[in-house]
């Protein structure tokens, strides 16, 4: 049964199918006979695999039933719907005949089928022999036929919908940062507790002993660098902060950048609960510093394994100045890139 669930399941894929499209970019049409290249070939074949989803029956998102769904309930779409229906059902049953060397003949879905099955997303052998049986240019001439047709169709419908207010779902009230995890599970456990947004990370919580510990273990540049961040964003987020306080800790270079600072006090004030890392990084040069100020922070915790981790981290980068002989803050937000330096 279709609902407004598959809807949405069709607007979020077909964003993501619009990325590869527009990467390939290829030409609105083709000739049937048209020549072509390996690049050309490569994204067809590619965009025939992620189209099948949209002609199968029994796929969440098949083009037919939704544009029957949306007809049926939306009534200042029932026109575009029903040419949507037509040209669906006119690409699937396309009379073109694929005739084999052996005498079969295969109508234009039979042998996308055969392409799909056998080539990419099986390797089904009775479909394989089939392939077998024809010429590869003349397979690929009819690929490109079905694509080319079917893409448009898909794209209307998308378009339409998008056009009347259908909305594509993006994730909503994030609980936890999501992550990738690069240690071994059984050996390492997910114990933090008292800032749950970070829960997911394997690590744990830690109370004022153990970051003494960690204090001891660091060393004099690094204590310095740490020192340097916490002064800036001790100052950066008061109301009266210091134009002239923060000036002495960022880098002459910067400061058109900066400005005043009050977008700088502004944006990172916006950032829920900000909590810095002990931990520096450097890029091989040494000449780049790299601390990391995670959101959602409400209670110290500690991670002795590899994250990759996409979201609720900003990172303070800091440049050495050889002629002052201290490290100055540049710029925070995306890591800083050695070629900039």
């Amino acid at each position: 049964m279709i609902t407004k669930e598959n809807i949405d399941l069709f607007l979020y894929t077909v964003k993501e199918y619009k990325r590869f499209s527009d990467y390939f970019s290829l030409k609105d049409n083709y000739e049937l006979t048209d020549s072509y290249t390996e690049k050309e070939y490569i994204a067809i074949q590619t965009k025939l695999i992620l189209l099948r989803k949209y002609g199968s029956n029994n796929e969440a998102v098949n083009v037919r039933d939704i544009a029957k769904f949306v007809k049926d309930n939306r009534s200042d779409l029932e026109h575009e719907m029903t040419k949507i229906i037509s040209d669906f059902d006119r690409v699937q049953t396309n009379q073109i005949r694929t005739i084999l060397s052996d005498g079969t003949e295969l109508n234009l879905y039979k042998t996308i089928e055969n392409v799909m099955y056998g080539l990419y997303l099986h390797a089904d052998k009775d479909k394989i022999e089939n392939i077998k049986h024809i010429n590869e240019h003349l397979l690929f001439l009819v690929s490109r036929q079905y694509v080319q047709e079917f893409e448009k169709i898909i794209m209307q419908l998308y378009n339409y919908l998008i056009e009347k207010g259908f909305q594509v779902e993006e994730v909503q009230d994030i609980q936890r940062a999501s992550m990738v995890f690069l240690g071994n599970d059984e050996s390492n456990q997910q114990g933090i507790t008292k800032s749950p947004y970070w829960a997911n990370l394997y690590g744990n919580d830690v109370g004022d002993e153990q970051i003494l510990e960690i204090v001891k273990e660091t060393n004099i540049e690094e204590l310095s660098i740490l020192a340097i961040s916490s002064c800036f964003f001790e100052e950066i987020v008061k109301d009266d902060f210091s134009e002239t306080s923060l000036r002495k800790l960022v880098s002459p270079v910067t400061y058109s950048d900066w400005g005043d600072f009050s977008e700088a006090h502004t944006h990172i004030n916006a950032i829920p609960n900000l909590g810095m890392s002990s931990k520096v990084r450097f890029n091989d040069r040494h000449d780049i510093a790299y601390v990391n100020f995670y959101e959602n922070v409400e209670g110290s915790f500690m991670i002795d394994k590899p994250h990759i981790i996409g979201e609720g981290i900003h990172v303070l980068s800091l440049v050495y100045d050889s002629d002052a002989q201290k490290w100055e803050i540049y710029s925070f937000g995306a890591k800083l890139n050695d070629y900039l330096i």
